[in-house]
């Protein structure tokens, strides 16, 4: 499968970066916080919306291969949890990740997932073709 952002993964692959552990995502719902009035701020990963975050680690030689991941959750209330413990160690969080929860299924043509960790959290590297604006809806604000 070729990945949407295939060339900077190539790149972190190259400079000592691994890739983690991938499966399917066998239609897998899915929880994401997402802009509700910027929405081409959504379902950006970390190193294409914050490219300083990237050029800071390629400077230190320690590239995190994730930021080119979207973060999702398995439930509301692990994403609800979540968010208000990221608005605890960031406070502008709503500026930063999103205002707004967000609901869709993970399809497998949409690409790969990480395994859950034990707070419901896993990430998507997303397919070439996947376009999430398309299947996630705003389910509440934040």
């Amino acid at each position: 499968m070729k990945f949407k952002y295939q060339n900077e993964l190539d790149f972190c692959l190259q400079h000592g970066s691994k890739m983690p552990q991938l499966n399917v995502p066998n239609d897998k719902e899915s929880f994401r916080f997402v802009f509700a009035e910027e929405k081409q701020k959504n379902h950006i990963p970390p190193h294409k919306l914050h490219p300083n975050r990237l050029k800071q680690q390629i400077e230190c030689g320690n590239i995190d291969i994730s930021g080119f991941a979207l973060s999702n959750l398995e439930t509301s209330g692990q994403a609800i949890t979540f968010y208000h413990y990221l608005q605890n160690v960031c406070k502008n969080a709503s500026k930063v990740i999103g205002d707004s929860l967000s609901l869709g299924v993970l399809k497998n043509e949409d690409g790969m997932i990480t395994p859950t960790d034990s707070h419901g959290h896993f990430d998507l590297y997303e397919s070439d073709c996947c376009d999430l604006n398309a299947t996630f809806k705003i389910i509440q604000p934040l």
